[in-house]
């Protein structure tokens, strides 16, 4: 019979030495963190050991990361270095959180989050480092302002497109809303000139207006300047991109003047009519890439969410390799996996948590105490618990690790928190399963940013209410409905009349308080089964759902005038609006989107030269019973 050998309380051997499945334990933890983690030693400024994750990330083997020092990876003096980590031992258990630019074994860079904390051991202080890759990150940021800009854009250039009345009109009303709304610094529109070689400048917003104004610039490629952006997107009718553009050969002949206006990328698409190119519409951003794939991509389709996964292959072999560097103080290894931001547990085959860090804790709101021994599906809903035991029972089938699962669990005040899971198989000596380990991280605010995302795409943030987008879609919708049961449905578009004198006297701020008091008089006049969208500025579009005869338009159109025309106290002062109202009716004015919208839009122009706060109808033929306030045909 083998002897007893006696453990203390909290697992190791009486000297105080971890055991091996301590040791075993805790590599496994390091090595299935997504982040990289690197032990240093402080007297010497050497790494003394590294996880899987930080070889991986940065090109180096473990043996080879193990003969340098962090000066090496984030080329800094070890002088400064030497600083930073004095701080970190001075800071104690807190630690101290920064971020720094990694230099690969490859020579690619990254940006990472540091947290460093001190670690006091028989030998000296070893300072325990956790760097998470927030590259994409950052680029994601970067790409979200971007993605906005655009959709300014577009939203301006669209009201553009059903406002304007001539094409000279349209052109700078193009410019203008990419300029301020888009945020480039200079936009044109070229058309081909009376020689047919070079195309004029006719409309241009932001730097270099009063300069670029009536320029020609020439398209025919046997000359230099003809090999420009302009002119090979007129004569390809594809778009050209210049992302470098005081770097590009292309654009050699306006380097002087692109750099004195700041220039650092440009874009050329061309106009095309009939299959022939009518001209270019050309843009300049004072950013580098400002027109890249990827955001013309984020324009086509909504935002893409960017997952990382946890890659847990071949990384046992890794840790029996590095089990007697780790055989260090119980402590030691707990600071370590404490150190991890991402929840750890470990389950038996039934489910019942055997270990978790404080990490795991802080995620459910449970104590230690509390979460030891409780099953798994006590902070789970019934559908979530299924989803659990099959990705555990999938995992005990094949033996292959499952990552990037989307599970919501319950915290023990009862709220929910969206986390992102990896499951690996625990075996034991023998190969045989014993339970599961994984880890959990907190994606609750991310998805929650994606909602909001989603939700500005189709809604206008100031007011609340449906966006030019979704009212498109409603109104697309309302017509098929209509067609298919033979119903009749309104239109009416709604601009203030007096808005502009309350944003230039009391300002923008109680301009929006306006707006906002405004869009909820507008809801309260209308049916459930209305929609009310702003279009944008002071303007505002409504759908009337399953009208009977103009009379039941009349009456809306009625309440609308009296909620608009109420005052309301802004900045201390009585300020009062009045509303024009132009209405389309399907199908009597109009059996498409784009009709009837520009019928209702024309109709409202009408009402403003019958002297404002009053509405009219499209048609002649429509009159409104018992009203003086006929419709007639523009």
């Amino acid at each position: 019979m083998k002897p007893d050998i006696d453990r203390r309380h909290d697992g190791t051997l009486p000297d105080g030495t971890p055991t091996d499945e301590q040791v075993r334990r805790f590599r496994a933890a390091m090595d299935m963190s997504g982040d990289a983690i690197y032990l240093v030693d402080r007297a010497t400024m050497r790494f003394v050991d590294v996880n899987q994750t930080a070889c991986t990330r940065t090109g180096y083997t473990r043996e080879e990361l193990l003969r340098m020092g962090p000066q090496d990876l984030i080329k800094t003096s070890r002088e400064s270095l030497e600083r930073d980590y004095d701080e970190v031992i001075a800071a104690g258990e807190q630690g101290i959180t920064t971020e720094s630019t990694a230099h690969y074994k490859d020579g690619r860079k990254s940006q990472a989050e540091l947290h460093r904390r001190a670690l006091r051991t028989d030998d000296g202080w070893i300072i325990v480092s956790i760097a998470r890759d927030i590259t994409e990150r950052k680029r994601a940021e970067r790409a979200s302002r971007q993605i906005g800009r655009m959709y300014a854009a577009l939203s301006a250039t669209n009201e553009a497109i059903l406002r304007a009345r001539l094409p000279e009109e349209l052109y700078q009303q193009v410019c203008d809303a990419a300029v301020f709304g888009g945020k480039l610094i200079s936009t044109s529109v070229l058309v081909p000139g009376p020689d047919g070689s070079s195309l004029e400048v006719v409309a241009i917003a932001g730097r270099g207006e009063e300069q670029l104004r009536g320029t020609h610039i020439s398209v025919d490629e046997s000359i230099a300047e003809g090999r420009n952006l302009v002119g090979i997107a007129f004569r390809t009718l594809q778009p050209c991109v210049s992302n470098d553009y005081l770097n590009d050969e292309r654009t050699r002949p306006w380097h002087e003047t692109a750099r004195a206006a700041g220039v650092r990328a440009g874009a050329a698409v061309p106009l095309v009519r009939g299959g022939r190119a009518a001209g270019v519409l050309l843009f300049y951003s004072d950013e580098k890439g400002a027109f890249d794939e990827e955001v013309v991509k984020l324009l086509q389709r909504k935002a893409e969410n960017v997952a990382f996964a946890l890659d847990n292959f071949e990384r046992e072999a890794e840790r029996k390799r590095g089990e007697k560097a780790l055989r260090a103080s119980e402590e030691k290894f707990r600071i370590t996996l404490e150190s991890i931001e991402e929840a750890y547990f470990e389950v038996d085959l039934t489910g019942d948590l055997v270990f978790l860090n404080a990490a795991f804790c802080r995620l459910l709101g449970y104590s230690e105490h509390e979460l030891i021994g409780m099953n798994n599906q006590r902070y789970q809903s019934p559908e979530v618990a299924a989803e659990v035991f099959e990705t555990f029972n999938e995992v005990y089938r094949t033996g292959a690790p499952k990552i990037g699962r989307d599970w919501a669990l319950i915290r023990k005040d009862g709220s929910n928190v969206l986390v992102e899971a990896s499951v690996n198989l625990i075996r034991d000596s023998q190969g045989a399963a014993t339970g599961f380990r994984g880890m959990l991280r907190d994606v609750t605010a991310r998805r929650q940013a994606e909602q909001r995302i989603e939700y500005l795409a189709t809604h206008d943030e100031l007011t609340g209410l449906p966006n030019r987008v979704m009212f498109g879609q409603l109104l697309k919708l309302a017509i098929e409905s209509a067609r298919r049961h033979e119903r009749k449905f309104a239109v009416l578009f709604i601009d203030l009349d007096g808005f502009k004198t309350v944003n230039d006297t009391l300002g923008h701020e109680a301009g929006d308080a306006l707006l906002k008091r405004i869009s909820a008089r507008l809801k309260d006049c209308l049916r459930a089964s209305d929609v009310v969208a702003r279009q944008g500025g002071d303007e505002f579009v409504v759908l009337v759902q399953e009208v009977t005869d103009a009379g039941e338009v009349a009456a809306v159109a009625r309440k609308i005038l009296s909620g608009v025309i109420e005052s309301a106290s802004l900045e201390g002062q009585d300020c009062g609006v009045t509303a024009s109202v132009g209405i389309s009716m399907y199908p009597a004015d109009a059996h498409d989107e784009k009709s009837l919208m520009e019928s209702a839009d024309a109709a409202m122009y009408l009402a403003k030269e019958q002297g404002k706060n009053n509405f009219q109808f499209v048609s002649s033929s429509i009159e409104t019973p018992g009203d003086p306030l006929r419709a007639m045909a523009r």
